[in-house]
């Protein structure tokens, strides 16, 4: 429940109760947003209690780290009371007594009131714990144990397995001390840097010396040949024949292993092609999912029928995506405040209208520092570019919602969404749909070709009165409104071309089709069919339709 509702996404802020700021946050959401994620309305009351129970239980455990404050203080101070949070959170079925004992020797080592910021401390005593090994208590009735060299020396075992015998591993590396030279150690009384190979050796003959014992070596690291340990050059000189049967014996053995995988063909799986009921089959998509259907019919299936919503990465940083949402709430609420682009203060409005959605990014230094220059350079070109259309536009209308629906061939009532950006009531009685981008927008070509809907069915639905906050009226123009705020600052992109109304209807006229064409249970979502998208990023979808598996056998079969 914590993972899902307070870590994935924008990492929440630090401490205790930014994870619990978090969480409450997600509940809220669950509850209120109908747009959340599947997962976080799944989530039942007794588990989000259960887990705010839990970040109140580490809370009290983290107290004394936290009582410490971020300034300066000593090492001691920092051991001892990492020791105390570490003892108040352990696990039953986790040894932690190394790590307490780590934590017990600095507390009392000689100079550890030396000062030390808490920041630092992560990496010093991960550098410190990186020696130490911490086991779950082994079972009584496990029949394969797992262990170092120095716990195996101290048992016995009815057979021996020896890893890992390649050079570099075992023995380790040899690596110079790039500080002191060889004379320099020896004067100082430190070993030479080859003591580990001997000690490596103490352990190979000390397990060697067991009644059954298996050697085993990898033939390559990492896709690179690798080189046996010298043992086992060594014992293949002195070994002879026993030697080669030594060998042999291993071969049958791993034939053996290899045996258990073996089939006698393999036929690889084809392209999914899922064909669902009509009842389970979406009677509701928007503008925006009806070009999903063009390009990824799978993406739909996986979305609307299976109801498969991806995740947000764990502590997510910011991406292109928020930036996006940022910046396209500030114009959006600059053009429904009214705000006359023409007035001496339009710009010094629009940058506090920025300020305020920016405003979540303040802990972000390093995020801010990179957007806010972005939207200022943007917002100086929208102005301008509002300043420029003023004089024919008679209102603007911003973040309608709006339904148009129809029936199917299938008998079935379909509905058509949309979240329009903007319409501009022009002088002339006409409109102007409008988009904001800041990233890529949709050519002229790609609007004509029918593969960018989007516009020209926010545009259908406008004229047949879909939108309950804009008069029904013929349109005049679809204009991508670019907003990168880079070398470009921002660009208005015509898409109609002069035939807005016509793009309009065939938009409209081939979403009936394709819709129709998806009324026939036949009729499967096949995954990335379009050609012009096939090998572009296939999304979040494209790992459950197997796509790398299929696409280069699909492709050799429409070979002529």
């Amino acid at each position: 429940v914590i993972e899902i509702a307070a870590l994935r996404g924008p990492p929440p802020k630090t401490g205790a109760d930014g994870l619990r700021a978090a969480l409450a946050e997600g509940r809220r959401r669950a509850g209120e947003d109908r747009h959340a994620h599947p997962a976080l309305r799944r989530i039942r009351t007794w588990e989000w209690d259960a887990a705010a129970q839990h970040l109140d239980r580490l809370a009290a455990a983290l107290a004394p780290l936290c009582a410490l404050g971020n300034g300066q203080t000593t090492l001691a101070a920092l051991a001892a009371a990492h020791a105390e949070a570490l003892a108040a959170v352990a696990d039953d079925g986790l040894d932690c007594d190394a790590v307490l004992a780590v934590l017990d020797a600095i507390t009392a080592a000689e100079g550890s009131d030396m000062p030390i910021a808490l920041a630092e401390y992560p990496a010093l005593i991960t550098r410190l714990l990186a020696a130490e090994t911490a086991r779950r208590p082994a079972s009584a009735e496990a029949r394969v144990v797992i262990l170092g060299t120095l716990e195996s020396r101290l048992l016995a075992f009815d057979r021996v397995v020896l890893g890992g015998l390649v050079e570099g591993i075992w023995p380790p590396a040899a690596h110079n001390d790039p500080w002191l030279s060889r004379p320099m150690r020896k004067e100082l009384g430190l070993p030479p840097p080859e003591w580990r190979i001997g000690l490596s050796a103490h352990d190979f003959q000390e397990m060697l010396g067991n009644c059954d014992v298996v050697l085993t070596w990898s033939a390559k690291a990492d896709g690179a040949p690798t080189v046996p340990a010298r043992w086992l050059q060594r014992l293949a000189v002195v070994g002879g024949r026993a030697w080669v049967d030594a060998l042999a014996r291993g071969e049958a053995a791993i034939a053996l292993a290899r045996g258990l995988d073996a089939v006698e063909a393999v036929t690889p799986l084809g392209e999914p092609v899922p064909a669902p009921p009509l009842a389970l089959r979406p009677n509701r998509l928007s503008v925006t999912a009806i070009e999903t259907l063009i390009r990824d019919p799978y993406a739909i299936y996986a979305r609307h029928i299976l109801h498969l919503e991806p995740l947000e990465p764990v502590a997510a940083p910011p991406d292109a995506g928020d930036r996006g949402e940022i910046m396209h709430a500030a114009f959006a609420r600059f053009v429904a405040e009214g705000i006359d682009p023409l007035a001496p203060d339009a710009g010094a409005r629009l940058i506090a209208i920025g300020e305020a959605e920016f405003a979540p990014l303040r802990d972000r230094p390093e995020i801010l520092a990179f957007w806010w220059p972005r939207f200022c350079r943007a917002a100086t070109w929208f102005l301008g570019w509002s300043r420029g259309r003023a004089a024919e536009v008679a209102t603007s209308i911003v973040e309608q919602s709006g339904r148009f629906a129809w029936t199917t061939v299938a008998g079935r009532e379909f509905a058509l969404t949309a979240r329009a950006d903007r319409f501009d009531q022009l002088a002339d009685g006409t409109l102007a749909v409008i988009d904001y981008k800041t990233g890529r927008a949709a050519t002229v070509k790609e609007v004509a070709a029918g593969i960018a809907p989007q516009l020209p069915l926010e545009a259908a639905m406008a004229m047949a009165g879909g939108f309950p906050g804009v008069p029904p009226a013929d349109v005049s123009d679809l204009i991508y409104v670019r907003l990168s705020g880079g070398r470009e600052p921002g660009c208005a992109v015509p898409v109609a071309d002069g035939r807005a109304g016509p793009l309009a209807a065939e938009a409209l006229a081939g979403a009936r089709e394709l819709i129709d064409r998806y009324e026939d249970e036949a009729f499967p979502y096949r995954s990335l069919r379009h050609p012009l998208f096939r090998y572009r990023d296939g999304g979040p979808y494209e790992h459950l339709a197997r796509f790398q598996e299929w696409a280069r056998t699909s492709e050799e079969e429409d070979e002529p």
